[in-house]
């Protein structure tokens, strides 16, 4: 595993860390960069201070290296530290925070800014994801691409280095706000993944073979706007570009055969011009923007192609305008109107003797929205809209496709402790003739239908209550959505789904407070085969997905400075397929997570915490097999994503 390149910045700056309740729950968190746009300066003549910082240790007990995605800690001892530093002089402010529960999972940032003048920081951030156990590999893959017949075994994991900084600045020019920015990050996202090779064992005979694929990119992002402003009215030029670059984009033999292509290098601009303006009782929103995508990377050599390279080239267009108007204090109109195209403007090639070539696959879209709002009264309010949809797509099955979609919702205040909410929406599409063939499809069957491009009809219902009174808060959420594939006789011709969700706090006393939820969805999809030919089969798949949580939160045990929190969260999905003549398998998880943590206050500013968790998880992946059990296939082996993990935590907290 590569050593994250930014865990010894990290280490350096490690004066300043993020805080968090005292506990271990803040894994691969990614702290939104600090906002001192309205930072302000009340009485701050002299210096000030404020803050905390923890630091403990962890000792997590398991056999599996994936409880790291959610304990934050491998297997052994850990140290923990996380803290948050403000300074103040006057008007300007200085903040620091990061956390470290791992040399791979830390982050770090410094922001230091005067109200009203600018705000400047730089970040950093490492983040780590275990995806599978002791794969096997029967063949290695270096940096450089070269593939050779060596079997080895190695972990599949993901791991994502980045760091940048950000700079804002802002004035007054005659009676004006200028206000302008520019962000700058690298991203360096590196590890194994999992990839399938068709290996051709004789001329009928192929065999598909999963390895082990190392990937290392790297891009480059950089985001600069310019702005002016009025007491009604502003307006706002964007600047955004990126370059990514793939270390590992062809697999190679030693013979010079490429076996793979992977992502190329490419790179993205983009303009945009936005603004708003208030007039009266109207308010105007719109934004133009422009950009391009492209790519000249060399393509795998193919003996029925000359061509070494493609320069491929994308040109982008968004177009958007709104219109609010408020016409009294009850009654308010919102209209919309948006475009945009994606433009294929690269080289169109043909390919050996086969009469195909490249396909464009431009794409435009038109949106024209229309809603209103009226409230009737204190307790009712309503709204009322609409929304027409155009895609037109070259080169595809079906070039046009119409949506249109209607809704109308209501809020209703019952009396002053209950809440009701309620949606009720309806969905239909359809468009030009639907045509499969070669030119335009991988599949030539004319009943073949892609869900997406399909007529259909649908509705939604969504409905929702709320219930407080004093002690009590109860909720629940509903929601219904049935699609009929009106047409279709090949392909999905029906999906329904259904869930609930419901949630309570129960304030006991001024000491204890109990909370629970709980809820589940599940999803229906029919699938047909026209009961066109002698193949007749049938494809219904059920998903369903479960959870339940409880919890509660005690203070002043034994009328001593000590509080006592529990959680307990349980998680589950099931997947069953019912096809027929042929069988298949169902999968099925679970996931237990207890925490259980007390936390005693030495002072105002100093306490002590102790904390206990635990996780448990299991499926029936039917991908975890012997690397041989399935005839014409190699798998990554036995990888066993079961676990139970139990860690102890242990955390001293400094507040200044």
């Amino acid at each position: 595993m590569k050593l994250s390149k930014t865990t010894i910045a990290l280490a350096m700056a490690g004066f300043c860390f993020q805080a968090y309740a005292l506990d271990t729950t803040f894994v691969n968190k990614e702290p939104q960069l600090v906002d001192i746009k309205n930072w302000t300066c009340k009485q701050c003549s002299e210096k000030t201070m404020s803050g905390n910082m923890q630091v403990g240790v962890a000792h997590t007990d398991s056999d599996n290296k994936r409880t790291l995605n959610s304990l934050g800690t491998t297997a052994g001892l850990d140290a923990l530290v996380d803290a948050n530093v403000k300074m103040r002089t006057g008007s300007q402010q200085l903040h620091a925070k990061a956390y470290m529960t791992d040399p791979n999972i830390a982050y770090g940032q410094v922001s230091i800014g005067e109200y009203g003048l600018y705000r400047a920081s730089v970040f950093g951030s490492t983040k780590f994801q275990q995806d599978a156990n002791n794969a096997y590999s029967a063949q290695y893959i270096d940096q450089n691409g070269l593939i050779t017949n060596k079997a080895y075994r190695d972990d599949l994991y993901k791991q994502r280095d980045e760091f940048g900084f950000k700079v804002d600045l802002e004035f007054n020019l005659f009676d004006l706000n200028v206000f302008n920015g520019i962000t700058y990050k690298y991203d360096n996202a590196y590890g194994n993944k999992a990839l399938g090779l068709l290996q051709r064992q004789a001329p009928l005979k192929q065999k598909v073979q999963n390895i082990i694929k190392p990937y290392d990119t790297e891009t480059n992002t950089l985001d600069a706007f310019v702005g002016l402003s009025g007491e009604q009215w502003q307006l706002k030029l964007d600047y955004s570009g990126s370059l990514f670059s793939n270390s590992i984009d062809a697999i190679t033999d030693f013979n010079g055969n490429q076996l793979y292509a992977d992502a190329p290098d490419n790179e993205s601009h983009q303009l945009a011009v936005s603004g708003f303006m208030q007039l009266d009782n109207t308010l105007f929103a719109m934004n133009v923007a422009r950009g391009v995508q492209q790519q000249d990377d060399d393509l795998l050599y193919h003996s029925d192609s000359d061509y070494l390279a493609w320069n491929g080239k994308v040109e982008l267009s968004n177009n958007h305008l709104s219109i609010d108007h408020r016409f009294n204090t009850q009654w308010k109109v919102k209209g919309a109107f948006e475009s945009s195209s994606r433009e294929h403007s690269g080289a169109r090639y043909q390919l050996g003797d086969y009469g195909q070539v490249t396909r464009l696959l431009d794409k435009e879209i038109n949106k024209y929205n229309l809603s209103t709002q009226y409230q009737f009264n204190r307790e009712l309010k309503s709204e009322v809209g609409f929304e027409l949809k155009n895609t037109v797509r070259q080169d595809q099955e079906r070039e046009e496709v119409d949506e249109n979609q209607f809704w109308v919702k209501a809020d209703y205040r019952f009396n002053p402790n209950l809440k009701l909410n309620a949606k009720l929406s309806y969905l239909q599409r359809d468009g030009s003739a639907y045509e499969a063939n070669q030119l335009t499809s991988e599949s030539s069957n004319a009943i073949i239908r892609k869900y997406y491009l399909a007529d259909m009809e649908g509705g939604a219902f969504n409905f929702g209550a709320n219930y407080t009174y004093q002690f009590l808060d109860l909720g629940v959420k509903t929601q219904y959505k049935y699609n009929d594939y009106i047409h279709t006789r090949l392909g999905l011709t029906e999906s329904t789904s259904i869930g609930v969700d419901v949630y309570s706090n129960v304030t006991v006393n001024n000491q204890l407070r109990i909370y629970a939820n709980a809820g589940v969805e599940q999803i229906d999809n029919n699938q047909s085969s026209g009961f066109e030919s002698d193949l007749n089969w049938l494809a219904d798949t059920q998903d369903s997905f479960v959870y339940v949580g409880a919890g509660a939160i005690y203070q002043e045990l034994f009328d001593l400075p000590l509080s006592i929190n529990m959680d307990y969260r349980y998680s589950e999905s099931d997947s069953q397929s019912r096809i027929q003549p042929r069988a298949s398998a169902d999968y099925f998880n679970f996931t237990h997570q207890f925490d259980i943590s007390l936390n005693y206050e030495l002072s105002k500013s100093d306490s002590l915490s102790l904390s206990y968790r635990y996780e448990r998880y299991f499926d029936t992946d039917a991908a975890n097999v012997d690397i041989d059990a399935i005839l014409g296939l190699t798998t990554l082996g036995l990888m066993d994503n079961n676990f139970n993990a139990h860690q102890v935590s242990f955390l001293y907290k400094k507040s200044f």
